[in-house]
């Protein structure tokens, strides 16, 4: 995202920056789909985009902060280090 502190600065003061950071756009899509948050849910996209789900209503839920890490290091660890474009196979878990 940054090399250095100084960058990582100016990045925080760039508020197209910040939209996407912390797509603003996307939650308020979701807010209105989906109703407020509750203090232990967190929005999330079902398909995650790094797999090709859609940023959409369509794709987006809710789920607890939990669930969303695990997922997301779960996958991380299953594609460490695959070549972009390599086919995979995901194993989830209850």
């Amino acid at each position: 995202m940054a090399d250095d502190r100084a960058s990582l600065e100016i990045l925080l003061r760039d508020q197209e920056f910040l939209g996407d950071w912390y797509m603003s756009e996307l939650v308020a899509v979701a807010r209105e789909n989906l109703g407020e948050l509750t203090s232990t849910r967190k929005y999330c996209l079902k398909i995650p985009g790094y797999l090709g789900g859609a940023y959409g209503a369509p794709n987006l839920a809710t789920a607890p902060i939990q669930e969303v890490i695990g997922m997301a290091g779960d996958i991380a660890r299953q594609a460490y280090e695959l070549p972009d474009g390599t086919h995979i196979q995901l194993k989830v878990f209850e």
